[in-house]
């Protein structure tokens, strides 16, 4: 996981069947990267809209995103992020997402301060449904 964050490539995927220590393995990657000053968002609430899951998002890296538009929300994220070294965004139970919280996460890993990725995206859940979910989310995100 520290060498995909170090890579700064913009998506990991930890998959495996249910109880074998994916979310255990995330919380303690999360402890050891506290001590680094890393900007860190966690959604382990992952029935959400595309919109809520924008808005979960900008709460946990520190933002009030009540009550603004998408396009505010979007603006002072990637602001946030733009001053940071690393930030990564992880999405337990990810298979859980809907398609249009997948369409948002894909924006999301699109945002760039210039040549650099502002944002990481870890994905964790059970394999066959993740797998399938992702499939259909960035072949859709790639081809818009």
């Amino acid at each position: 996981m520290r060498y995909a964050l170090h890579q700064g490539d913009g998506i990991l995927v930890i998959t495996g069947p249910p109880g074998t220590g994916k979310t255990m393995l995330v919380e303690c990657f999360c402890a050891e990267l506290q001590s680094d000053n890393i900007a860190i968002a966690n959604l382990v609430s992952t029935r959400l809209s595309g919109d809520e899951v924008l808005s979960m998002t900008a709460y946990e890296f520190g933002l009030d995103p009540f009550n603004k538009d998408k396009a505010t929300i979007l603006h002072e994220l990637k602001h946030l992020l733009s001053h940071r070294s690393c930030a990564v965004l992880i999405i337990d139970e990810a298979q859980n997402l809907p398609e249009t919280a997948l369409e948002e996460l894909c924006m999301l890993s699109n945002l760039k301060s210039g040549s650099r990725q502002l944002i990481q995206i870890f994905w964790s859940g059970r394999r066959v449904s993740i797998n399938f979910c992702m499939f259909q989310a960035w072949s859709n995100c790639t081809s818009a």
